[in-house]
């Protein structure tokens, strides 16, 4: 995000860029449901400039994950600093919107993300129920920024 210091200062051409500056969104709304417009419309304020904001990602089969296609609704990706500030590699955080509607159907999430997580696919996969963001966006938001800064 570029600071603006004083609008009186600067071009409106300066002004139009810096109002359109922050991270990238791909592909940009509108989602498959209003919470995930709810959701994108809310992360992407916190997400720093050099973030990616992903919908739909897909995981695609490999050497680690054979045999497997997974989706998330969305996931961010974010460079990864040493103390030098190069970039050591990059972090990816999973976001899936909704919940499971019964047993069988949460069993079968863990196991997707356990195969998720053991093939590097994601660093980290956060479940959040729809009734959660909606009366608790921000809350939620701090959470996670809290336990994946």
């Amino acid at each position: 995000m570029r600071r603006v210091t004083s609008p009186s200062r600067l071009s409106p051409h300066d002004w139009a860029s810096a109002l359109l500056a922050g991270p990238a969104v791909e592909p940009p709304p509108p989602y498959t449901g209003a919470i995930h417009d709810e959701f994108a419309w809310h992360v992407v304020k916190y997400l720093a400039d050099d973030a990616v904001l992903r919908s739909e990602h897909a995981v695609e089969p490999g050497d680690r994950l054979p045999g497997a296609l997974f989706t998330f609704d969305f996931v961010i990706e974010a460079p990864v600093t040493d103390a030098s500030g190069a970039v050591t590699g990059m972090r990816r955080v999973a976001f899936e919107i909704g919940g499971a509607r019964g047993l069988r159907e949460h069993e079968r999430q863990l196991r997707r993300d356990a195969s998720a997580l053991a093939s590097g696919a994601t660093d980290a996969i956060y479940r959040l129920r729809g009734s959660d963001l909606l009366d608790h966006m921000e809350d939620v938001l701090y959470l996670v920024a809290q336990w994946d800064p």
